[in-house]
């Protein structure tokens, strides 16, 4: 069997083609539980944040333990990279901020035992008391003692947790997750209560299934095909988290930078899977640099943000895989695309010309089509270089 998919193009395309349409239901539940996890975590660690500042500031009031303390909903990681500002029409949870914000804390940091001890305790007093009553608890016994995970239930896993409608619960059979093929049998809809399944699930399907076909018919089957797999199924995550939240979350954009430094130490010493590796670390540094700065005098001008760091990240790792000489054709596409699609889509739904797009699935169609027909694009793009 090994020696006939080396023989046949044809049939280890369409092997991969199947295999992806089983990656692309495995990369839905990345897209749709993945900005959940990371939000809940982020109102952890505000909590810690908070708690840890309220016990700096009055040693009497120490006790005021992590969990009982609840942070503001939809507050960014320091550690995660939000790629624009929220657009109307996402989901509510990701997108709407409701109550107290770190900076917001009035927090102060006298020495114990000082004239402020009395003012800061009641400051503190105060944050917790308009928590409590955000949470509607603020008169019931016991409910300092609710811990975070009872206020806000952590977000089912990613690996582990059994696949369910969110609407009823029920957990699906093994043959509602068949790829495609169990969603026209339901016809779109639960088969417990009947509500409609969204089409995203069969799109991102189709279009892992397409993509991977696609990889291994350019590459054959060998290490670089194995690398473009991988590098394909970071790219449509991201791209459906992004469209999604306008997230693009450092979990997903690191890696898939280093992976694309590391595969250009593999290979020919020279040459790497890919290219070189002097200039895939050109293309990581000039990448980020290149929207880094871009960001920055937009900002200076405008006094807006016109972009966010992961999008900066996500250039880097695409120059990290494509080299340096492919982030100009990968910027022109993108931006190209993004142009046409952009404007019809707000032509579409009716929006102004300032709401947010995200720019992260423009990149990532950009980075997947040259690091597949690289070659000819650059071939082409120099051609009208000197036709001009």
């Amino acid at each position: 069997m090994i020696p006939l998919l080396f023989e046949s193009p044809a049939l280890a395309a369409t092997i991969a083609g199947l295999f992806g349409l089983l990656v692309g239901s495995f990369i839905n539940v990345v897209i749709l539980r993945l900005p959940p996890r990371l939000e809940w975590e982020w109102r952890r660690e505000c909590a810690e944040h908070l708690a840890d500042c309220a016990s700096r500031a009055s040693p009497s009031t120490s006790g005021v333990s992590p969990e009982s303390v609840v942070s503001a909903q939809g507050t960014s990681s320091p550690t995660e990279s939000v790629s624009h500002e929220p657009a109307d029409g996402h989901e509510p949870g990701l997108v709407e901020s409701t109550g107290v914000r770190p900076e917001s804390v009035p927090v102060d940091f006298s020495p114990a035992g000082s004239d402020d001890e009395v003012n800061a305790s009641s400051r503190i007093d105060a944050v917790s008391g308009l928590e409590r009553a955000r949470l509607g608890c603020d008169q019931r016994p016991g409910c300092g003692d609710r811990t975070a995970e009872s206020i806000d239930p952590e977000p089912p896993g990613i690996v582990f947790e059994p696949s369910h409608c969110p609407a009823c619960g029920m957990r699906l059979k093994p043959w509602h997750n068949v790829p495609v093929l169990s969603w026209l049998a339901l016809r779109g809809r639960c088969a417990g209560c009947g509500t409609r399944i969204s089409a995203q699930y069969p799109a991102v399907e189709l279009l892992t299934g397409v993509a991977f076909a696609m990889v291994v018919w350019q590459f054959g089957l060998g290490w670089q095909a194995l690398a473009g797999l991988v590098f394909t199924g970071l790219l449509i995550a991201m791209s459906g988290i992004d469209a999604r939240t306008t997230l693009l979350p450092d979990s997903l954009t690191l890696p898939l930078l280093w992976l694309g430094l590391l595969a250009s130490t593999q290979g020919d010493a020279d040459q790497g899977l890919f290219v070189p590796m002097d200039q895939a670390i050109l293309g990581a540094v000039v990448g980020y640099l290149a929207l880094w700065s871009v960001f920055w005098v937009f900002k200076l001008v405008t006094g807006k943000e016109g972009m966010g760091y992961g999008d900066f990240k996500l250039l880097a790792a695409l120059g990290a895989w494509c080299g340096v000489a492919g982030l100009l054709p990968i910027v022109l596409i993108s931006a190209s695309l993004g142009a046409v699609v952009g404007s019809l889509w707000l032509a579409f739904k009716g929006r102004d010309h300032g709401t947010p797009i995200p720019f992260g699935p423009f990149l990532s169609f950009a980075g997947w089509v040259y690091l597949l027909w690289g070659g000819p694009i650059q071939a082409l793009y120099l051609g009208l270089v000197q036709i001009g």
